[in-house]
């Protein structure tokens, strides 16, 4: 029978607490019971079944619609492309605007595009491009077919999987210095989402953080709010969820398959 200990340390906390469980092997029965131990004494709660799911199955690598050509990396049960997205068109073959005039930014409502400082020779390459909230809740589709951009919901299930909060970050951000400001200390890259500070463009036409922050667009389908998922490791650990005020901050974008 499979077998799993997870301790969480609750001493100085009364009332719900969340644990949580990483590494099972797919298609398993596990048997699980809380249990709490006060000096010499182990209480078990009752014994609760679960079923983990056959494990995903991911290709290797996705298409857009411009043959921009993406590694893929299985996390959990998601299916991630490992690259930020370089795509020039929605879904259905029609453009995306680049605007460079940065200040032109703030006053828009439909979706553009651009790379950081409007240079594509330096940074699209390692870092894609940026794109505006409203390009990623067009209906036309921003993503490769079969694919979309991330829900809330949706990467807190990768966030949790891989330890929550601070953890989460160090697993997911590409190791080295190469990309990442000195020291990106603690960076792992064990989950193999390979994050890569590819900065932003804030709605007032300056462009910020190349090399300290990694800024993903979430799917979020207001008119009023864009969020954000960011991942620093310039000198500290973290993922954060930011709500903007509006949608022309421009950011990264990375796909998951539907």
């Amino acid at each position: 029978m499979p077998t799993k200990t997870v301790n969480t340390n609750s001493s100085y906390n009364y009332g719900k607490f969340t644990s949580y469980i990483y590494d099972l092997k797919p298609n398993t029965t596990y048997y699980l019971r809380a249990y709490a131990t006060v000096g010499d004494t182990t209480i078990y709660g009752k014994i609760d079944t679960i079923r983990t799911r056959t494990w995903v199955n991911c290709p290797s690598t996705v298409k857009d619609i411009d043959n921009n050509v993406y590694n893929v990396v299985t996390i959990g049960f998601q299916c991630w492309t490992k690259e930020n997205l370089k795509v020039s068109r929605y879904r259905n073959g029609e453009i995306i605007p680049v605007i460079t005039q940065s200040l032109a930014w703030k006053t828009l409502t439909t979706g553009s595009r651009c790379w950081y400082d409007n240079d594509s020779a330096k940074y699209e390459k390692p870092y894609g491009k940026l794109y505006n909230g409203y390009t990623v809740s067009d209906s036309r589709g921003l993503c490769p077919s079969g694919w979309h951009v991330p829900r809330e919901d949706e990467w807190s299930v990768l966030l949790d999987f891989l330890g929550g909060g601070t953890i989460a970050s160090g697993k997911m951000i590409s190791t080295g210095t190469t990309y990442w400001n000195s020291p990106n200390t603690d960076a792992t890259n064990e989950s193999g989402f390979s994050a890569l500070p590819g900065g932003q463009l804030w709605s007032d036409g300056s462009f910020s953080q190349i090399g300290i922050t990694g800024n993903f667009f979430d799917a979020e389908e207001s008119i009023y709010y864009d969020r954000i998922y960011a991942l620093n490791n310039y000198d500290f650990r973290y993922v954060t969820r930011s709500t903007y005020t509006q949608k022309p901050l421009g950011a990264s974008v990375r796909c998951l398959r539907d």
